[in-house]
């Protein structure tokens, strides 16, 4: 009898080690997500812009004749930056005031001219399609806006600079002159003294 007890008990053990060795688990999958949100930057304005530039033309002799001087602001720019994902495009227009000495004397007749413009992007957005310069800009000094710069639909994204750089520049030996900005003065039309003409320079968010 007691042989017989460890014989069942034996049976049992070998039973119970067989269904575990033999049992299978079905596959199991579960999903899980994976997230990130994006914001405009509120510190970023996201078009903008950035720099104008303020011209001068130096002194220079009064004269009867019609006249053409060169500035002397060698490296004049305009830089706008757009951040918008969109890139519906935008434009650049500028106007003249006339040209008013502090005596309240006004140059009639005077021209202001940019042209052979240069559109540099920055090193970040080169890849992208680049906005167009109009050139030359012929700036009449009656108030009348006049378009330098426009992006279509698709270009401009990024900050890009428009410059007036005199023709054949090397900045290690920059000349004393910019030949691609330059004013017209009727003959006889100014007076001894300083005259100053102010700019204003308008971003527009359309092409």
């Amino acid at each position: 009898m007691k042989c017989m007890r460890s014989i069942l008990i034996g049976v049992a053990s070998v039973g119970l080690i067989f269904a575990l060795a033999t049992h299978v688990f079905a596959s199991s999958t579960k999903t899980s997500d994976v997230t990130v949100s994006f914001i405009e930057d509120p510190t970023v304005h996201q078009l903008s812009l950035d720099a104008v530039p303020s011209i001068k033309f130096g002194e220079n002799v009064l004269s009867l004749k019609d006249e053409v001087y060169e500035s002397t602001t060698i490296e004049p720019f305009v830089q706008v930056t757009d951040n918008r994902l969109n890139a519906v495009g935008w434009k650049v227009e500028v106007k003249a005031s006339p040209f008013t000495s502090t005596s309240e004397d006004i140059i009639e007749g005077a021209e202001l001219r940019f042209q052979n413009a240069r559109v540099i992007p920055d090193s970040s957005y080169k890849d992208f399609a680049e906005p167009t310069p109009v050139t030359p800009v012929r700036l009449t000094t009656d108030e009348v806006a006049t378009e330098v710069i426009s992006a279509e639909a698709g270009a401009g994204q990024g900050t890009w600079k428009t410059k007036w750089l005199p023709a054949s520049y090397d900045p290690t030996t920059p000349p004393a002159t910019n030949n691609n900005v330059i004013l017209s003065v009727p003959g006889g039309s100014a007076n001894q003294g300083t005259y100053t003409s102010t700019l204003t320079w308008t971003l527009k968010d359309a092409p």
